[in-house]
């Protein structure tokens, strides 16, 4: 009976609309949705990331409070890291999985996706408009070729050092010599 009532009070099965950033916290958390607001930020030009710093650009604000958020955060350059730690234990972000668990696609402490909630995410991949990022995290992207900007040559590889020629009874790392040792000392 209680199984009855609890899933006429979360709803029936059928499907929400859920936003990306929706369908980035049943995905992965926190943490994906994290970093789905970075690269969607930085695909709009809104957002520089260079190396692990990111950076806010001049530009429109955007409408989801996540993306303010992190730019809201970004007023100067901040590590990619800190953003994310930032993004992770913030009230929009909190919100989130609190309306998720409202409508029965996480539950527990540790916001574990449901069965409805993974209904919700095999929805979501047949969707062609969900970036491949949300669903399958930032790292997809990595598998993709880079991208250079117009007019740009790569810089040439570094051409390896010669590794110096070792002697016998000198150490391969430090380059000291060691006394030799008999190993028939003949005593």
């Amino acid at each position: 009976m209680r199984w009855v009532f609890r899933r006429c009070a979360r709803g029936s099965d059928e499907l929400r609309d859920l936003d990306v950033y929706d369908i980035a916290f049943l995905a992965g958390g926190a943490w994906r949705v994290a970093d789905s607001a970075i690269v969607a930020l930085n695909r709009r030009g809104l957002l520089v990331v260079r190396a692990s710093q990111v950076r806010t650009v001049e530009g429109e604000l955007p409408g989801h409070p996540v993306e303010r958020r992190v730019l809201a955060f970004c007023g100067r350059t901040r590590s990619v890291e800190k953003v994310r730690a930032d993004l992770h234990r913030s009230i929009e972000i909190y919100e989130i999985g609190r309306r998720l668990a409202a409508w029965g696609l996480v539950e527990g402490a540790n916001r574990r996706v449901t069965r409805s909630g993974r209904r919700h995410l095999e929805a979501a991949g047949r969707d062609a408009s969900i970036p491949e990022y949300v669903l399958r995290g930032a790292a997809s992207l990595l598998d993709a070729p880079a991208q250079r900007p117009a007019g740009h040559t790569p810089a040439a590889a570094p051409r390896p050092r010669p590794t110096p020629p070792r002697h016998r009874g000198q150490s391969s790392t430090t380059g000291r010599k060691f006394p030799r040792l008999d190993v028939d000392s003949g005593e």
